[in-house]
């Protein structure tokens, strides 16, 4: 364990899992997740742009994200970046908080070790738009980057938490859809069974140091109201996946959703895909985030980029 992370698990135990766990549901919780983005660090020669996605009448707004010196410094054209391929990266924030700002860092370093540019779509959020709503959104902005002609090899998903939760579900749809397959997804921290079926759930209930217990039925009241929790496409823990492109998921030893992690991956397992589950000791929900600051968030992207890498179609 490192010492930034001897110190971060500590500090996040004592402050943000509290706020996490009191602040009023969603807007208070909105309103603290925007104001500390502010401490992720963008790498040298980030940039971001606004997007539209568009399918069938459908739009959702976001944003394109990249590293590309030349574009961030002078404002010139691409000089680096692969138009061909996307990285589309869905946030967490229990579907109800967070932005395409909130991991508009992660995504732009992921895609940057594959010399891609990141797709974040502004996915809309419960309760003003409860389920199946960003379930909606994410297809749209998948059927958006086939219509403008990228190759789905060289399209990969990606997400942390809820959002993991939705590149997961959407990886379902187009599987079980007939749907041109993405290369691949990852899953970081995944929420991936929303009747909390697990026994981590409980079990790491004091152990983790970010996911309180107690939220889960709250946020699932707003997130799906009277709509059965094994949904499958709420739940993709009880999705189909046929034909499953390779998936990575990552989860901490103590998080709540250890268990998402080890049943999806089984159950991704059973349908014949090819999966690769990493558990990093005592590493917090969805820490990748704090890459830069934190090495074993620096490791994980690095083991990102060595899954993703060979499964880009040249």
């Amino acid at each position: 364990m490192s010492t930034q992370l001897k110190i971060l698990n500590p500090a996040f135990r004592r402050f943000l899992k509290p706020v996490l766990a009191h602040a009023s549901l969603p807007f208070q919780v909105r309103t603290w997740v925007e104001y500390n983005t502010k401490i992720f660090r963008n790498p040298a020669g980030f940039y971001q742009e606004e997007a539209e996605f568009l399918y069938c009448g459908s739009t959702v707004s976001g944003i394109w994200v990249g590293i590309d010196e030349g574009r961030a410094t002078h404002g010139g054209p691409q000089s680096v970046l692969d138009m061909d391929g996307a990285l589309i990266y869905f946030h967490g924030g229990g579907f109800v908080a967070g932005s395409p700002q909130s991991c508009a860092s992660l995504a732009a370093t992921v895609a940057e070790r594959l010399n891609l540019r990141a797709a974040v779509p502004a996915y809309r959020l419960a309760p003003e738009s409860p389920f199946p709503s960003a379930c909606d959104d994410a297809m749209t902005a998948y059927r958006s980057l086939l219509d403008q002609g990228i190759d789905p090899a060289r399209i990969f998903l990606m997400g942390d938490s809820s959002g993991a939760n939705l590149a997961l579900g959407l990886l379902s749809r187009i599987c079980s859809g007939g749907l041109p397959r993405p290369a691949a997804c990852v899953a970081i921290s995944p929420v991936s069974d929303l009747t909390y079926s697990g026994e981590s759930f409980h079990l790491n209930g004091e152990a983790d140091v970010v996911l309180s217990v107690g939220r889960g039925a709250e946020l699932n009241q707003l997130y799906l109201g009277d709509v059965r929790r094994d949904d499958p496409l709420a739940s993709p823990l009880f999705a189909e996946f046929p034909d499953c492109p390779p998936v990575l998921i990552h989860v901490g030893s103590k998080e709540i959703l250890l268990d998402d992690a080890r049943n999806m991956a089984a159950r991704l397992e059973a349908f014949g895909g090819s999966v690769k589950l990493d558990i990093f000791e005592d590493c917090p929900h969805a820490w990748h985030l704090m890459h830069g600051y934190l090495p074993e968030a620096d490791e994980a992207v690095d083991r990102i980029a060595k899954f993703l890498l060979p499964r880009l179609a040249r």
